[in-house]
């Protein structure tokens, strides 16, 4: 036991500046206590990313040739292909549709085409909607109710939701379940991502972040759908799958030590430091320092409060960075969901496609390991943007010039996905160096919500081909990242090596000493 003097030197040494960053360097960064956490939580990511691309499989059109057209009782010609066949033919509309064998979907089974099809595409904007919420939502619950509930709690629903989602009897009923399945999945994705590193070292996060467990979902799916081909089974699949997961993660996932100490539980959180310490082998640190970072939490706490959105844009400068962050995440999820939703169009399989896309993206992630260390965020974010811009000017050309070359084209379309995914993780980054601490969960916050507006939009985006020229969302995509491309270069500051910002700037109209200096601060740091 310490003595009284001891407690009191160690109380001395936490109000100079002592946080669970020391902590953790007496328990150990990353040891095995961390290493078996991050496994179990971290394969959540394999359901969620399954939730969150299952409509790819389960809203593909594989094809179809009209069966039966109004007034007539013209069988189809079993030679025809199943290709896209005319909706109306001599002014005749076709009733009766007969859709390849390949595989089994809500647009074979519910005949989405022709004057319904619109639809598949507006089930997937009404999940994105459901991220929205559950993307909005799911922090405030999480602070509330604590990290490892909130998780429980949205895993849970997602997995009953996404299984109840086979044994849809109508598209309005699968839509509406797919809400429910987005906003559960956001919640489960933002907590899963949260928790392991509240418990890991500064050092190692990045390479936690960056290891595509995400990406692996999405390519087991793709095996999984070949080897079923029929929605309802996937669906099921999907949802058992999580089962034994979120039996480990009840299992072995404690509550995080931070938000402990943020709502005073000193007694829980000293129990879990002593486990951490015990597993990896290390002494027990001096539990009194935890009593003064609750205290200086509860501090924070009061002061974040006295912030909202408005303070993005709080100054001209923080509001133009704050505004290219938001572009940069709406940019990235619009491309890379638009293009999801074409995947049925390319000349690949749709599970060839779903496997080369993640694997790529997989492997792009990887590297912004080392090029943002190497050569900074925004000339790593110029040179991954490059990519996806040249694709799509390459594509146009190909509209353009009336071009005919499926695997040029879909060769195209699935390095644009890897690039774009690279230059996603790179905002991240920039999100968590441009904003000061007070604001950074809020800047954070709002980079997501304008993520998932990118999510709703982007299979509007993707049927504008269906009505209009084949590469037309490919030019709008192109587009769009050549203007994400510029704002970045012309706008936001390299922050490689930087000091994170402390404090906020100060508003124009104010003259109190401290914003004067807090704002000099920010810009030498920015």
């Amino acid at each position: 036991m310490p003595t009284s003097f001891e407690v009191r030197l160690s109380e001395d040494n936490a109000q100079k500046g002592a946080t669970f960053e020391d902590v953790l360097k007496q328990t150990g960064e990353f040891g095995t206590y961390q290493i078996r956490l991050f496994i179990i939580i971290t394969l959540m990511d394999i359901t969620t990313g399954q939730c969150m691309s299952y409509f790819v499989f389960s809203n593909s059109n594989p094809g179809w040739r009209c069966a039966r057209y109004q007034g007539s009782n013209t069988t189809f010609n079993e030679t025809t292909n199943f290709t896209a066949d005319a909706c109306v033919f001599n002014g005749t509309k076709c009733v009766e549709f007969e859709f390849s064998p390949e595989l089994k979907s809500i647009t074979t089974e519910w005949s989405l085409v022709c004057d319904q099809g619109y639809l598949p595409k507006m089930t997937v904007s009404i999940q994105m909607a459901g991220v929205l919420v559950g993307a909005l939502t799911s922090g405030q619950v999480g602070d509330t109710f604590g990290r490892r509930k909130t998780l429980i709690a949205m895993a849970s629903l997602m997995m009953v939701l996404q299984i109840v989602v086979g044994f849809s009897n109508s598209w309005q009923l699968y839509a509406v379940l797919r809400f429910f399945v987005g906003m559960a999945t956001a919640g489960t994705l933002n907590i899963s991502n949260t928790l392991p590193m509240e418990f890991i070292g500064a050092k190692y996060r990045t390479f936690c972040s960056s290891l595509g467990v995400y990406s692996m979902g999405n390519m087991m799916m793709a095996l999984m759908a070949y080897l079923m081909r029929d929605w309802r089974y996937l669906a099921v699949a999907i949802g058992v799958i999580e089962f034994p997961i979120l039996i480990a993660i009840l299992w072995g996932c404690p509550e995080s030590v931070r938000w402990l100490l943020q709502r005073g539980r000193l007694q829980e959180a000293e129990d879990i430091v002593k486990q951490m310490a015990k597993v990896n082998k290390r002494s027990t640190p001096d539990l009194a320092i935890l009593k003064v970072i609750a205290q200086g939490n509860k501090e924070l706490k009061k002061r974040e409060k006295q912030y909202s959105y408005h303070d993005l844009f709080r100054t001209r400068k923080m509001g133009a960075r704050t505004a290219v962050l938001l572009f940069t995440w709406f940019t990235a999820s619009l491309v890379t969901y638009g293009i999801s939703n074409m995947y049925d169009t390319l000349e690949w399989s749709v599970y060839l496609s779903v496997v080369i896309n993640h694997s790529t993206s997989m492997l792009f992630g990887w590297t912004v390991i080392y090029t943002a260390e190497r050569f900074g965020r925004r000339k790593s974010y110029l040179a991954y943007m490059t990519i996806p811009v040249v694709c799509m000017v390459t594509v146009a050309l190909m509209g353009a010039l009336d071009v005919t070359s499926p695997d040029l084209l879909t060769t195209m379309v699935l390095l644009a996905v890897g690039g774009i995914i690279a230059c996603w993780g790179i905002s991240t980054i920039h999100v968590s160096e441009l904003f000061p601490t007070l604001t950074r969960i809020i800047g954070m916050g709002a980079c997501s919500v304008a993520a998932r507006i990118g999510g709703i939009l982007a299979p509007q985006v993707a049927y504008l081909g269906e009505f209009s020229h084949w590469a037309v969302p490919y030019i709008f995509y192109g587009t769009f990242c050549i203007m994400s491309a510029a704002l970045v270069f012309f706008v936001l500051p390299e922050t490689q090596g930087e000091p994170l910002p402390e404090n906020m700037p100060a508003r124009k109209d104010s003259t109190h000493r401290a914003d004067v200096r807090a704002s000099w601060m920010w810009s030498s740091q920015n």
